[in-house]
């Protein structure tokens, strides 16, 4: 059987708040990803956004945005946790990929941070992505790796398929932008409206 993700990161969230989504949102690295996505809404202006496995909300609670915010998590706990937090938001507990085909799932920016790199299975991660474009009806963000696997081992949370340029070139997507660069991730901003 394969990674469970939905397990992992409801148990890490859990038993371990303080680390929530882990070190990619903590730290140096959480105040580099809020002045980013501060400056992606600065720049798109959207009405709504989609902020596609939202885990702990570190990254994004303090957003200056006033339109609609609808954050999605597999982690059922910390989907309960976000709620407290950011009342005025609303939260959606469940599969992305599985919930984009039944629901009607658009804003104006979707947002998926550091989801990506832990999709195990390859299909479910092309699916992953053509689902956040999919969604978007102005601008996606989204990242995934840069670069071909290198040779040391990662963490089992953390799967290669491919570099996220080969995916959206492979997806039929001809232009984006690399707007950022970080843990060997590609930050990337795709129009799509």
């Amino acid at each position: 059987m394969g990674f469970d993700n939905a397990s992992f990161w409801d148990e890490r969230y859990r038993t371990n708040i303080e680390l929530g989504s882990g070190a990619g949102s903590r730290g140096e690295f959480l105040a580099y990803k809020r002045e980013l996505m501060q400056g992606i809404v600065d720049r798109v202006r959207p009405r709504s956004i989609l902020d596609v496995g939202c885990g702990d909300l570190e990254v994004m609670r303090e957003l200056a945005f006033d339109g609609a915010y609808a954050g999605i998590d597999v982690s059922p706990f910390v989907i309960e946790r976000n709620r407290r937090l950011r009342r005025e938001w609303s939260f959606v507990a469940g599969d992305f990929v599985a919930l984009a085909e039944t629901e009607d799932l658009h804003a104006d920016l979707v947002v998926c941070l550091d989801v990506l790199i832990h999709q195990h299975d390859r299909e479910t991660y092309r699916a992953f992505v053509r689902a956040l474009l999919g969604a978007s009806r102005a601008a996606a963000v989204m990242n995934g790796f840069a670069k071909h696997r290198p040779t040391r081992k990662w963490s089992p949370n953390v799967a290669f398929h491919e570099p996220i340029a080969q995916t959206l070139r492979e997806l039929g997507v001809e232009e984006w932008e690399v707007l950022a660069s970080y843990r060997r991730t590609a930050l990337v901003l795709v129009k799509t409206g």
